[in-house]
């Protein structure tokens, strides 16, 4: 008598992706822009523009510049928001 065997083989695949703010900046969506942008982190967006935080703080205040609130509470900037500075 002659067996036949059935192999049956079920995988399942899970994608997670997650950003983090990165050092140098992160390409993400601008809601005001509505485009994607590069945002960058308080501090590389002041030693890159050779402003101080307090002043970039400011101007966020005051609607100048676009940004992302990371729910751990640190802010990242749109530096396309920076082009309507200069």
């Amino acid at each position: 008598m002659k067996y036949t065997r059935h192999i049956e083989i079920s995988v399942e695949r899970q994608d997670v992706s997650i950003l983090l703010p990165a050092r140098n900046g992160i390409l993400l969506h601008c809601q005001k822009c509505g485009t994607k942008a590069v945002m960058l982190p308080v501090e590389t967006a002041a030693a890159l523009t050779g402003t101080t935080p307090r002043m970039l703080y400011r101007w966020l205040e005051e609607e100048k510049l676009h940004f992302i609130e990371w729910p751990d509470g640190s802010v990242l900037l749109c530096a396309e928001s920076f082009k309507a500075l200069t």
